[in-house]
């Protein structure tokens, strides 16, 4: 009698397949996990760069913050080594002042942040930037030391000779020292109140009812301290003069006008933008 076990009779070719079968899923699932090892290094990695992306936005915000606390010097509020005087030693020169003010009008600025006066110079501290009410010492070169005391409140009068250097208006009853100003910073805080553009700027030319029109549009590279007034040197191929104007955040600007119909190439030299104190 024959008696075929179907447990023990299997081809052998069916463990086989079982066999392999079992090495493929094994090496499947092997490849699973590497590849969810892979898609989790790639998540950690996509976080480090999210986060120093984050870092390097957060200190960009914060340089941002603290030159423009500079440049307005608000809220920072002075301290008692702080110069309160921008451009101290007369290093921004954009109206390229020749040194001569005998030159100038009274109330006519030379150096930026430094208008003539009757018998010598003077900087308008602005509103704000000083301690009301408080004693300041003024010194420096070529001039007497003294003490100052601050009004309660409005912009605020400094007059040195005409010959003055160096010139340190601190919080105190004593003289600070003179610390040359960061370049970069005392010329953004001079820029706040004036700025010249420089070079030849060339207009945008657009067509409107048969016109042809031109337009300029600048953004400053620091948020003037008011609403600025415009001027320039010259014009070409604008008919008649453009237009100026200022957005009312003061450091957009913008040129514009009716351009000439032939061989039109609208620009604007010397363009300037002048947020100074005026002499009080």
């Amino acid at each position: 009698m024959n008696i075929t076990n179907p447990v023990f009779n299997q081809p052998q070719n069916g463990i086989d397949d079982i066999t392999g079968l079992s090495e493929k899923l094994t090496a499947l699932s092997n490849k699973d996990a590497q590849f969810i090892k892979d898609i989790l290094s790639l998540n950690q990695s996509s976080q480090r760069l999210t986060q120093t992306s984050q870092t390097l936005a957060d200190r960009d915000s914060e340089l941002e913050k603290k030159i423009d606390a500079i440049i307005h010097q608000t809220p920072v509020r002075p301290t008692s080594a702080r110069n309160l005087l921008i451009n101290p030693d007369f290093q921004e020169n954009q109206r390229n002042f020749k040194g001569d003010w005998s030159a100038l009008k009274t109330g006519q600025y030379g150096f930026d942040c430094w208008c003539k006066t009757a018998s010598g110079i003077a900087q308008m501290v602005e509103d704000g930037d000083y301690q009301p009410q408080t004693v300041y010492t003024l010194s420096g070169e070529n001039m007497t030391t003294r003490q100052l005391t601050s009004p309660s409140s409005g912009h605020w009068r400094i007059d040195v000779p005409a010959g003055a250097r160096k010139i340190v208006l601190s919080e105190g009853n004593t003289a600070t020292p003179y610390q040359a100003p960061d370049r970069t910073l005392n010329r953004l805080m001079c820029w706040a109140r004036y700025y010249d553009v420089g070079s030849k700027v060339t207009a945008t030319l657009t067509e409107v009812g048969g016109m042809r029109w031109a337009y300029i549009e600048i953004t400053l590279p620091v948020q003037m301290r008011t609403k600025p007034t415009a001027g320039y040197n010259s014009y070409k191929d604008f008919n008649p003069a453009p237009t100026i104007g200022t957005w009312s955040s003061g450091k957009r600007v913008y040129v514009t006008g009716r351009a000439t119909l032939r061989g039109a190439d609208p620009s604007v030299t010397g363009l300037r933008f002048d947020a100074e104190i005026p002499l009080a």
